[in-house]
């Protein structure tokens, strides 16, 4: 095993880093844009069963499960490259990379994701996130389940999660323990749903990316 390093940072991409509710809107935009009203409403009924199925979002599954029930296949593939061709780098929230980098001179900051693999790497990509944090990505479809997997891969005498979901915090505090400090930024549609988890409320709030330094600073 690796020296453990000091304090990993475990820092979230949708609605942390990246405004996922307007990519979304993006989205929307293409699908009603190219395919019509009718295949943007199938398109985002296939989006919520490919959640249920999987327990997490994939729009590459959604677009398979479109492909194999349409009388044009090949529009749909067109439909596809339109939407892997989001800018991404527009959608990342002001500060966002400044925050990572300064990160850099004070721990090692690890990209947390979840969801689609695929997707979620071009998305990292694309919005130049994985520069920012030295290439540290880890993508899980639920990374709540691999805490073992992420101290493995980086250890550290502390961690500190920042998240959109007051829930995965709850979730990955149960698996880390005392050793996690966790930040809920409270951005997107889900900034005023509290963790459901008993006795696992987030350590600190905060509304915004610029306010992260300001807490990491307190805590270290």
């Amino acid at each position: 095993m690796a020296k453990a390093d000091r304090v990993a940072f475990l820092i979230d991409v949708d609605n942390t880093l990246l405004d996922n509710d307007r990519v979304k809107q993006h989205l929307e935009s293409i699908l009603r844009g190219q395919g019509g009203d009718a295949v943007e409403r199938r398109f985002w009924e296939l989006y919520e069963q490919v959640r249920e199925d999987l327990g997490a979002v994939s729009v590459p599954v959604t677009l398979e499960r479109l492909r194999l029930e349409s009388d044009n296949p090949r529009a749909t593939d067109r439909l596809g490259l339109r939407l892997y061709a989001t800018p991404f780098s527009q959608f990342v929230y002001p500060g966002a990379l400044e925050f990572l980098r300064w990160l850099r001179g004070v721990g090692v900051p690890v990209i947390l994701s979840d969801g689609d693999p695929w997707f979620q790497a071009k998305k990292i990509t694309d919005a130049g996130l994985g520069v920012a944090v030295g290439g540290n990505v880890l993508i899980f479809l639920h990374k709540e389940n691999h805490v073992e997997d992420i101290r493995r891969w980086y250890p550290a005498d502390r961690y500190v999660a920042v998240d959109d979901k007051a829930d995965v915090l709850g979730l990955l505090r149960q698996g880390f323990g005392d050793v996690l400090t966790t930040l809920w930024i409270q951005q997107g549609h889900y900034a005023r749903t509290r963790s459901s988890s008993e006795g696992t409320q987030p350590d600190f709030s905060v509304a915004t990316v610029p306010d992260l330094r300001k807490v990491i600073d307190r805590i270290l």
